[in-house]
């Protein structure tokens, strides 16, 4: 029998992060991804990580075969002040359930392009909010409110 692999994560104590920690494409609620990849059996979370997953249960539904994410043509990113890290790519961006924090990091390199739409999520982002990028689209999912940081303001 083949051995498996489990995924190095810094956060069991291990040196480095496995490059197949939260690489797939999505959340594991949304792919239907139970069990885990960590040498401690902590349950998947974020966005899945690629690999055999130990103690999974079976899916309920059959995997959803679909084009991989791409961000060629009109894309929707997502932006969230409180689930948002803006570390992460935007590949992940285009999933609600792993958005940015900041919508600064949506408009600047490596964010959105003309024709995209940049869904802001409910709440407060304390940012001085500029793009050059014409033709993209910022849509509120709830209340957001945009303050100047103090440093912005004029004395």
């Amino acid at each position: 029998m083949p051995a498996i692999s489990r995924s190095r994560t810094s956060a069991t104590g291990q040196a480095a992060d496995s490059p197949a920690i939260d690489r797939a494409s999505g959340s594991p609620a949304a792919r239907d991804i139970s069990g885990s990849t960590r040498s401690d059996n902590a349950p998947d979370t974020g966005t899945a990580d690629i690999g055999y997953h130990a103690d999974a249960t079976a899916s309920t539904t059959p995997p959803a075969f679909s084009v991989p994410p791409s961000t060629s043509g009109p894309t929707v990113l997502h932006v969230d002040a409180t689930a948002g890290d803006d570390a992460r790519s935007i590949l992940d961006a285009l999933d609600a359930s792993t958005p940015w924090k900041t919508i600064g990091r949506a408009l600047g390199a490596g964010g959105a392009e003309s024709g995209d739409t940049v869904v802001v999520g409910a709440g407060t982002y304390d940012e001085a909010v500029q793009t050059t990028q014409p033709g993209v689209t910022l849509t509120a999912s709830g209340a957001v409110i945009v303050t100047r940081p103090a440093a912005a303001r004029p004395s």
